[in-house]
């Protein structure tokens, strides 16, 4: 059925002003488009570059995010001066691009809904606040000494960097992927994306190669490589959140041919000739289910299997509870293709390992020196846990070499564990939620629980996205996935696709925005909607 005219023009906006309006609007769908191929090119320079955790990838990712920010307060500000002069409503431009159309039919597509908000409820937002606070006070010098609560405060700013940078590009993507069509190019995007990342990672494990991308050798040795990550239990982290994207395009593919006749020949010819093929659709999943348990990363396997398990316990109905299964299939065929003895050689390495990091685990806490409320501060593990200052030398003794630092602030020195005097140098806790609890206290712990719950909270009716965020959540419990900038940065994007939350403390934000815009609105011109 070909759609009226009446239905595809909408009404006119009449008015001296009209061109004004219309750059407007014009505008503020550039800057749309301009925000979501950043955004797709910010998640993929962040895995292609080493997982970012070179410093020289840092000012390119806070400059970066940092514009992303500030195109989405001009596209913030231009939907605000529309809604003040239009009213909330949908509004295009024609295809002459001389008039505006309010409230057009749907089937013009790029249709600007002012009746949305520019600042939607993202998940992590007021949790992201709040932290950033709490950072900023354990910057503050105290009253009476003068020094601050963080034990080094270049690395704790380094840290606020990453957090308010992570924060701007999360409630940038959270007023984009309020579109279905946002969220569906950006997930088609990070499926070819991962889809990438497998084939290095396969083709660089078969080949045996010591270097990423057959040239690089990162800063602390070779000896985790996979993919482009410096280790594979980042790379595992990464695809526990890729995975489910690939398997949620696989099943909306194959139930796209849900409608075709009963007949094994004709269903077959469906599936074959569907958009999008479940047939293409499955290679994705092959590739990147094949790396994720080609890592070997024995924590992340078990936070893969524990995320879909209660992904099959979310969502409405149980009619579709059966997806939870769909991967099943994959992982089988990935494990026999790694080889059972390999994964039982490494999974019978558990009972070894788990001393090392629990002796880590214990000394950290004996460490804390009572910083039980505000922690070390933030982004300090490193240096408060692994790192101790020079030692005062006896009267008469050699003084320390000149190239020392040896100021009372400076930690120059190295310690080791009396239960593992091999290792002289542990610069993550390998358990993200012990971390954030040595570096913050039990303020920061709390804060980062209420973020986890709060977005689990919010996906439930995603189930997808459930599945790739409850999976990482579950993997941090022993690794430190969000120390790695490209694991953080695809999490607080994927985050940001959360439905707008009903209830009224959750969508208490978004209708403060609605209020103050309301506040300063105009009259709207004739014609609009109001």
């Amino acid at each position: 059925m070909v759609p009226t005219s009446s239905a595809l023009a909408g009404r006119a906006v009449p008015g001296v002003t009209d061109r004004k309006l219309l750059r407007a609007v014009q505008a503020a769908r550039a800057l749309g488009a301009v925000l979501e191929g950043g955004l797709i090119a910010l998640t993929a320079f962040s895995a292609l570059a080493f997982g970012a955790v070179h410093p020289w990838a840092y000012v390119p990712l806070w400059l970066s995010c940092g514009a992303v920010g500030a195109l989405f307060a001009v596209r913030a500000k231009l939907i605000l001066f529309l809604r003040r002069r239009l009213g909330p409503c949908r509004v295009a431009v024609d295809h002459d691009r001389h008039a505006l159309l309010l409230d057009p039919g749907r089937a013009i597509s790029g249709a600007l809904d002012l009746d949305t908000p520019p600042l939607r409820a993202a998940p992590l937002f007021l949790p992201g606040l709040v932290f950033a606070v709490l950072v900023i006070v354990q910057l503050l010098p105290r009253w009476r000494s003068g020094t601050p609560l963080t034990t080094d405060g270049e690395d704790t700013l380094r840290g606020l960097a990453f957090v308010a940078s992570l924060g701007l590009l999360h409630v940038a993507a959270a007023a984009l992927f309020v579109r279905r069509a946002s969220r569906d190019r950006y997930r088609g995007a990070l499926v070819i994306l991962g889809t990438l990342l497998a084939l290095i990672a396969l083709v660089q494990s078969a080949a045996g190669t010591r270097r990423i991308y057959g040239f690089f050798t990162p800063e602390d040795g070779d000896s985790g490589i996979f993919g482009p990550f410096v280790n594979r239990n980042s790379f595992a982290g990464y695809m526990l959140m890729v995975v489910p994207i690939c398997l949620q395009r696989l099943v909306r593919a194959v139930r796209s041919t849900a409608g075709a006749e009963v007949g094994l020949r004709r269903r077959l010819s469906a599936l074959s000739v569907a958009k999008p093929s479940p047939v293409l659709a499955t290679v994705p999943v092959l590739v990147t289910v094949a790396s994720l348990v080609a890592t070997r990363s024995r924590g992340a396997l078990v936070a893969l299997v524990v995320a879909f398990l209660l992904g099959g316990l979310v969502g409405a109905g149980w009619r579709r509870r059966w997806s939870w299964a769909v991967p099943l299939p994959f992982l089988l065929a990935a494990l026999a293709w790694a080889g059972p003895e390999r994964l039982h050689a490494r999974l019978a390495r558990t009972a070894a390992d788990s001393p090392g990091r629990v002796a880590i685990w214990a000394d950290a806490l004996r460490r804390l020196d009572g910083r039980w409320l505000m922690g070390t501060g933030f982004n300090t593990f490193a240096a408060s846990m692994s790192r101790v200052p020079a030692w005062s030398l006896p009267r008469g003794a050699s003084a320390w070499p000149p190239e020392l630092d040896t100021r009372p602030e400076a930690r120059p020195g190295f310690r080791a564990l009396a239960e593992l005097p091999w290792l002289t140098w542990y610069r993550e806790a390998h358990n993200d939620y012990l971390q954030l609890f040595v570096e913050t206290g039990v303020a920061g712990l709390a804060i980062g629980l209420w973020a986890g719950l709060r977005v689990l909270r919010r996906l439930r009716s995603r189930r997808w996205l459930f599945m790739a965020a409850a999976g990482l959540l579950g993997h941090v419990f022993v690794d430190f996935d969000m120390q790695i900038p490209a694991v953080a940065l695809l999490f607080v994007a994927l985050c940001a696709m959360a439905p707008r939350e009903a209830s009224a403390a959750g969508g208490r934000l978004a209708r403060w925005t609605v209020a103050i815009s309301r506040r300063l609105a105009r009259p709207p011109l004739p014609g609009g909607s109001g």
